[in-house]
């Protein structure tokens, strides 16, 4: 499994925009959703700011030194964890200032959406830490851009916007748009997350109505149902945690989940005494039903034959989170 935000050159922030959700208890909810989304496959660092901006300035700060900060909003949700697979490629294979949603409203000048926006910190410094750009109502002398022909979806989501020698004097109507000029400003082409991207993530738009929301969250909802009867027969995550973490003495006593055998790792690095207490916990009956069946039955050879008989002699048990 790979180490997702670990020993690599980006980190990740939100951008705390709670204060704009009508429904304060669903703004609440919601930050800590996309705060779990994020971690259930990202083992570095996650910052937080009350704008784009307080969130760039904490990355280019950081004691890691990192190259790039991907931003999201409150409501925003990583669904897939080839999520992180694509950005890495894209940060790899393209040089760029700003990848995001950009939004063409036909009228003023081009803006981008606040839900996820990758940064290349080194450029956001190069070019004197800009403002991300607050939609008003003042005249601004801008660069014109190139705007591509084709669109993600609709007719106001260019899949990218050139840079030009020529300037425009517009109003700004949508958030993010100096971003966008000073990208242009420097010769950079402002690019849209591509399709693989937008599929293995989702923005919920937290100030729609509740059964809006209700129909966009239905995958949630499908995790939630099926997970108390579900086992996990592998371990889903990786172990860098333990490596990178030591402790003083052997372990007393272990609370784990009963998945699988992580827990057996801890043991491992750590090393235990006669007298060490293991506690298994889980939100599931059929893996609590399965890690007693393990300790009582299992040999320790073959385990994926193991798997398979208990799988024969006990019908609900199933091996995965979603039908």
């Amino acid at each position: 499994m790979r180490s997702m935000g670990l020993f690599k050159n980006y980190v990740v922030g939100i951008y705390d925009d709670s204060a704009s959700i009508f429904d304060k208890e669903k703004a609440h909810k919601y930050k800590e959703l996309t705060e779990f989304f994020t971690r259930f496959k990202y083992f570095g660092p996650i910052l937080s700011g009350a704008n784009i901006n307080e969130v760039l300035n904490k990355a280019v700060a950081h004691e890691n030194n990192y190259d790039y900060c991907l931003i999201q909003s409150v409501g925003h949700f990583i669904k897939e964890v080839d999520f992180f697979k694509f950005i890495e490629d894209w940060i790899e294979k393209q040089d760029f200032f700003i990848t995001g949603h950009i939004i063409d409203k036909k009228e003023g000048y081009y803006g981008l959406h606040k839900q996820c926006l990758l940064v290349n910190l080194k450029y956001y410094n190069q070019f004197g830490q800009p403002e991300f750009g607050i939609a008003n109502n003042e005249k601004q002398k801008v660069i014109k851009a190139h705007r591509s022909s084709k669109d993600i979806h609709d007719d106001y989501t260019p899949l990218w916007l050139g840079p030009t020698k020529d300037t425009q004097i517009c109003t700004p109507v949508v958030n993010g748009w100096n971003f966008i000029n000073s990208s242009l400003l420097n010769g950079l082409t402002v690019y849209n997350f591509h399709p693989k991207i937008r599929e293995s993530k989702q923005y919920t738009y937290p100030n729609k109505n509740i059964e809006e929301l209700r129909n966009q969250l239905q995958w949630i909802g499908r995790i939630l149902d099926y997970a108390p009867a579900s086992v996990f027969f592998w371990n889903t995550e990786n172990y860098t945690d333990i490596m990178k973490t030591e402790i003083p003495g052997k372990v007393s006593i272990l609370y784990s989940v009963a998945s699988s055998f992580k827990p057996n790792m801890f043991l491992h690095k750590y090393d235990f005494h006669d007298n060490t207490n293991i506690v298994f916990y889980d939100y599931s009956k059929a893996t609590i039903t399965f890690k007693k069946l393990l300790l009582q039955e299992w040999d320790c050879t073959n385990y994926p034959e193991f798997i398979n008989n208990a799988k024969r002699r006990y019908q609900k048990l199933e091996s995965t989170r979603n039908p």
